[in-house]
């Protein structure tokens, strides 16, 4: 398989996040099956740079003419046309069901319910298919889809040992309006079943 040379995510330009494709761009430089001249497309209202190229935010398109035949594309957001690059799709992974997202508008939510049809009928059938979750996994419907967990650095997580034999429960991530569940996280409070639970590297949507 050639190196990919092309990625389409919604990580704007210049953006540092600790996020799932974030960290899958790191390790692919780090396995040296990354071109260093790879262009990134995103969608969002931020302004192209160098190497990040905007394709829109309503409606993101990444047109033919914005690639060559040769190019290999690996994919990370779900509202991208992907019927329009289909051929030239290496790799896909489908984080999160984007399609019943509260958070997401119900234009976005309409594309990524496309693609999921697309990828599960083999309409694009990129040769690597991820997903982070068995219930995404079964939203897919192909054998060929492998489970990649999210992971987390260690340092979010690291504890300092007392010697004890008490039960924590250690929650990271960001907390989201419509995403996380907060009245399960409450009922694990509240059952008992911890001793300690440990809240590490939580951040909050930004409200003006």
């Amino acid at each position: 398989m050639s190196k990919f040379n092309r990625v389409a995510w919604a990580v704007p330009p210049r953006k540092k996040v600790n996020t799932r494709p974030v960290k899958f761009i790191a390790a692919m430089n780090e396995l040296g099956i990354l071109s260093e001249s790879t262009k990134y497309f995103f969608h969002g209202r931020s302004i192209s740079a160098d190497e990040y190229i905007g394709v829109g935010s309503i409606a993101p398109v990444i047109k033919k003419s914005m690639l060559g035949g040769g190019d290999n594309l690996c994919v990370f957001s779900p509202i991208f046309a992907f019927n329009l690059f289909r051929d030239l799709c290496g790799w896909v992974d489908m984080y999160d069901d984007w399609s019943i997202a509260p958070d997401i508008n119900i234009l976005h939510r309409l594309y990524a319910s496309t693609s999921y049809y697309l990828i599960g009928k083999k309409i694009c059938n990129p040769e690597i298919i991820t997903c982070n979750t068995k219930y995404m996994y079964g939203k897919i419907g192909l054998n060929k889809c492998k489970i990649v967990p999210n992971g987390v650095d260690e340092d979010f997580s690291r504890i300092v040992k007392t010697g004890d034999n008490k039960r924590r429960l250690i929650v990271l991530g960001h907390f989201f309006d419509g995403r996380t569940d907060f009245e399960l996280i409450f009922n694990i409070i509240n059952s008992g079943a911890f001793e300690h639970v440990v809240f590490g590297g939580v951040a909050g949507e930004k409200k003006s």
